[in-house]
């Protein structure tokens, strides 16, 4: 009687502790936030720097995925369009690959997908963290030319709304940037 009521009373610290923990990874409303370009530097396929910050002064997005992951395989042909469509015009897209996924894994994918926009690895999830806790895929932010999130979605975009929002920025850099209005989550105005 005395197992079962341990068994009991482990069982129910364990669920607990699994609620508390995992609740900022299911609940956008807890997860931590960014509203701004973080300003680090993460290392690409070829161990190349790509720096962020650098970055700054175009719109820029940047796509969370996995290997693993069949929705973010599903976007990779739209990624690929917006960046061919738009890169010449001042559009910079860069993947993070997610952590679990093995680097050499991640070369062949790029390699056979034809991926064209650079790719960081995220192997040590510095990215995932300086980007506000990104614990699912896909995860796209975009950033106006200044810095600002623009646009954040957890989960697979639409592709016309995305490319709306790009040629909207491209067509305002030199100008007045989309400001707090144009944000959305979860592909939702706010």
């Amino acid at each position: 009687m005395c197992y079962r009521g341990l068994t009991a009373l482990l069982l129910v610290v364990v669920v607990l502790t699994a609620v508390t923990l995992l609740r900022p990874w299911l609940d956008p409303d807890v997860r931590p936030s960014i509203e701004q370009l973080p300003g680090i530097t993460v290392h690409g396929l070829n161990r190349q720097a790509i720096d962020f910050a650098a970055l700054q002064g175009r719109p820029l997005l940047v796509t969370f995925w996995s290997i693993t992951c069949a929705s973010c395989v599903k976007e990779i042909p739209h990624l690929v369009e917006l960046y061919e469509r738009h890169t010449r015009d001042g559009l910079a897209i860069v993947g993070v690959s997610s952590p679990q996924d093995l680097p050499h894994r991640v070369v062949e994918f790029v390699r056979e997908y034809g991926i064209p926009y650079p790719v960081a690895l995220d192997v040590e999830a510095r990215a995932q963290k300086a980007f506000g806790g990104v614990f699912v895929t896909p995860t796209t932010f975009l950033f106006a030319a200044d810095g600002e999130l623009v646009f954040k979605t957890v989960g697979p975009f639409d592709k016309d709304q995305v490319e709306q929002l790009v040629i909207k920025l491209l067509s305002r850099q030199g100008g007045e940037e989309a400001g707090p209005a144009a944000h959305s989550t979860r592909q939702e105005q706010r």
